[in-house]
């Protein structure tokens, strides 16, 4: 049995004012906005971290997309556990994906063009690495191999000959490429685009164009155009009855949720669920990965605020789960209960604006244990 890296609550030491950086095994966080107080040390040591677990009151989501308003609380009597389940770090850690009947996790890293997959707890480690490069997403196929985003293609891969068979390839759009896809819970493919010009500006910039498309790939492998209007598409996942589709905007720092068809793979009604603009924040948090659990709540990655955020359908902001890192970039539920959080991270990217130093658990997959709730298996693409 692999032996996890832990790391054990630090003891007898004064306790930081809410304005003090602290600086504690190559760890830095800005107190005020990372976690409350007690929760503090909790949050420091050499790999893994037992961390408390914040809730919101009433009336604290933003409902419409207002900022959210976050009240911290005393962590419940058992805690939620954090481990690093393998030495293995990626450059930008990504889509974590739970395949129930093999049960396996993959996960890719998007710099390196590799896919990665282990047993649940880390063990077992394989990695292929893929002819183009570089990945931005990935979806297990009913009839073997994977469907993946890289760049401007959407492709078919075989595990086992390493053979790539283009789908669909974009053309006349200078600067788009695709980013993080998924599968509807009938086995569509769903995708959308990044446009890499408008990363240079700041997050959530007045003057960002948002000209960034979203797709679909039906069971025939015919590629439709779901949805308009986004600078950098992540997140995609699908309420349990699949008639809620929701995406993030990572650079419009918003959430949005649509409507969704299950039997026309069409969605409509869009409306900004979540609101992440926060101009007291020491680094601005950008939506990034999500997922859904069982009882309908979304979590997603606040990349730069180093924690997980749980949404209730109506955008109330119900917990936040933080972590011994600032940069959290996919999320997803797994294990043979379904009750694990697993999360990837950003390592020494370079990534555009970001204004945070790397630390030592940068780039690793995350396990988080104890939340009380379970995921949804995700659904194989049927093409």
């Amino acid at each position: 049995m692999q032996q996890h890296d832990r790391i054990a609550p630090h003891k007898g030491r004064r306790l930081p004012r809410p304005d003090e950086e602290v600086v504690d095994q190559g760890l830095s966080f800005d107190i005020a906005t990372l976690m409350g107080r007690r929760q503090l040390l909790r949050a420091f040591g050499l790999g893994s971290v037992t961390v408390g677990l914040a809730a919101c009151g009433a009336g604290s989501g933003t409902g419409g997309g207002g900022t959210p308003s976050i009240t911290r609380r005393e962590p419940p009597p058992v805690s939620p556990e954090v481990h690093r389940i393998t030495e293995q770090q990626c450059t930008i850690g990504e889509n974590p994906l739970w395949d129930a009947s093999e049960e396996r996790l993959y996960w890719i890293d998007v710099a390196a063009g590799t896919i990665y997959r282990s047993t649940a707890d880390g063990r077992e480690l394989q990695s292929w690495n893929f002819p183009g490069g570089t990945l931005s997403s990935l979806a297990l196929r009913d009839s073997g191999g994977a469907i993946v985003t890289a760049a401007t293609g959407i492709h078919l891969y075989d595990f086992a000959t390493g053979e790539t068979d283009t789908v669909f390839e974009l053309d006349g759009e200078p600067g788009a490429g695709f980013n993080d896809g998924k599968a509807d819970r009938q086995g569509r493919f769903v995708t959308g685009l990044v446009d890499s010009t408008q990363l240079q500006a700041s997050a959530g910039s007045p003057g960002l164009e948002h000209s960034m498309a979203l797709y679909t790939v039906d069971r025939d492998l015919q590629v439709q155009r779901l949805a308009d209007g986004f600078t950098a598409s992540n997140g995609p996942c699908f309420s349990p009855d699949g008639t809620t589709l929701y995406w993030n905007d990572s650079w419009a720092l918003r959430s949005y949720a649509f409507d969704y068809d299950p039997v026309l793979g069409r969605a409509s009604n869009r409306r900004v669920l979540v609101d992440f603009t926060d101009p007291g924040a020491a680094a601005q948090p950008l939506p990034d990965g999500s997922t859904v659990d069982e009882e309908g709540c979304l979590w997603t990655a606040a990349l730069y605020a180093g924690e997980i955020r749980r949404y209730t359908p109506d955008g109330t902001l119900d917990r936040v789960v933080p972590l011994p890192l600032r940069k959290p970039l996919g999320v997803a539920f797994g294990g043979p209960n379904m009750d694990i959080l697993y999360v990837t991270t950003m390592g020494n990217a370079g990534f555009p604006g970001d204004p945070l130093p790397a630390v030592h658990l940068d780039g690793s997959v995350l396990a988080v244990h104890g939340l009380g709730v379970r995921g949804i298996p995700e659904t194989r693409f049927a093409g």
